[in-house]
């Protein structure tokens, strides 16, 4: 049987797996997950993205597209597995200093890994919900000339 493909995935969150359940979508974001986030270290990632990644490897997975953030730490874990993924840094916000940065930092991190066998790239944006209108039209603007 060849190798599944998981095309959706966060891969640190498998440590919030079943931790905030029955809230709408909205409220279980801005009250729950992205407060969660916002104490989460380069080795929480790490070690989150690895037990991720051997779960996935255990049921059958052999290639991730991964959308999240501290997109060094996953790749980090990615080599250590030995696993294909395509990734991003989440690209969310509005088209400002904060939002730029996240571009810029997607930019560093095409550069730092560009010739990595296991690790491609996309220009990922979170959500049309989560992202303004001029913020979208940036992302798409930069996506073609990477």
């Amino acid at each position: 049987m060849p190798g599944l493909i998981n095309t959706h995935s966060h891969v640190p969150m498998s440590i919030f797996r079943e931790t905030v359940d029955g809230y709408s979508l909205q409220d279980w974001l801005t009250k729950k997950i992205w407060p969660m986030e916002d104490k989460l270290t380069k080795e929480d990632i790490y070690y989150a993205s690895l037990l991720s990644f051997l779960e996935m490897i255990k049921t059958g997975t052999t290639t991730i597209n991964d959308m999240y953030f501290m997109t060094e730490d996953i790749i980090k874990a990615a080599k250590e597995a030995k696993i294909r993924m395509q990734t991003t840094r989440t690209l969310i916000g509005e088209d400002n200093g904060e939002g730029r940065k996240k571009i810029e930092e997607l930019e560093e991190v095409l550069k730092k890994y560009e010739k990595e066998e296991l690790i491609t790239f996309n220009v990922g944006i979170h959500g049309l919900y989560t992202c303004s209108k001029e913020y979208v039209k940036k992302c798409i603007t930069f996506a073609p000339s990477k």
